[in-house]
């Protein structure tokens, strides 16, 4: 049995004497393999970016819609309190 786990860990460190051969050979294909993907990643990454919603032109455009009192007082309790207050602030003194 002893025999066997020192057989399968000579293996083991043979084949990573191989595989440490492999790269050193060939190492800048390597290195353009691993640019190549890391391009990529970030070009993906790129790509998923989201703009963040607007939720101070939202309030705006909701206020000056011209739906009823209740139904805009009922949307504006959605939004946080700094973007109320920030959308007051464009409004003039008729829309507030």
């Amino acid at each position: 049995m002893e025999i066997m786990v020192v057989a399968y860990f000579v293996i083991i460190i043979i084949f990573a004497i191989y595989l440490s051969s492999l790269y050193l050979r060939d190492r800048n294909s390597y290195m353009k393999i691993a640019c190549q993907r890391l391009f990529t990643t970030i070009q993906c990454m790129e790509n998923e970016i989201v703009e963040k919603p607007d939720y101070v032109e939202e309030l705006v455009n909701l206020i000056r819609s011209g739906e009823p009192d209740e139904g805009i007082s009922e949307k504006i309790d959605n939004y946080h309190d700094n973007d109320i207050a920030s959308a007051l602030d464009e409004l003039n003194e008729k829309e507030r």
